[in-house]
């Protein structure tokens, strides 16, 4: 029953303004960082095996989902940053599928960047 409780809370939990631009700000934070490293590994994409396609493609991809990821968290930041806590709320609240592809974005960001860092 109490795990039961805990984890309705957990789903329930509204975060605060503050909390969100944090996270909007680690998250942009992060892509820029892995997406510098992974462009700095790119060597001009003059490799034509398979091997070196692939790690060519990925750093690609990384580079861009990192860039892409790090857009969208500085733009949902200056969304929120002009809205009062109440109207961060709402706007939250409404569109938690925004915030969730932000995550998302981010949580596949940094999987492909640190994969090309390897």
């Amino acid at each position: 029953a109490n795990m039961m409780q805990a984890s309705q809370r957990a789903i329930n939990y509204v975060m605060t303004k503050e909390e969100i631009l944090n996270d909007l700000t680690n998250t942009g934070t992060i892509g820029a960082l892995l997406g510098g490293f992974a462009i700095g590994l790119f060597d001009g994409g003059h490799r034509t095996d398979a091997l070196g396609v692939t790690i060519d493609m990925a750093i690609y991809f990384a580079f861009h989902l990192c860039t892409l990821s790090a857009i969208s968290g500085a733009v949902l930041y200056w969304k929120l940053n002009a809205l009062s806590e109440e109207g961060c709320r709402e706007w939250t609240s409404k569109k938690r599928l925004t915030l969730m592809y932000e995550s998302l974005l981010g949580f596949l960001a940094d999987i492909q960047g640190s994969f090309v860092d390897v």
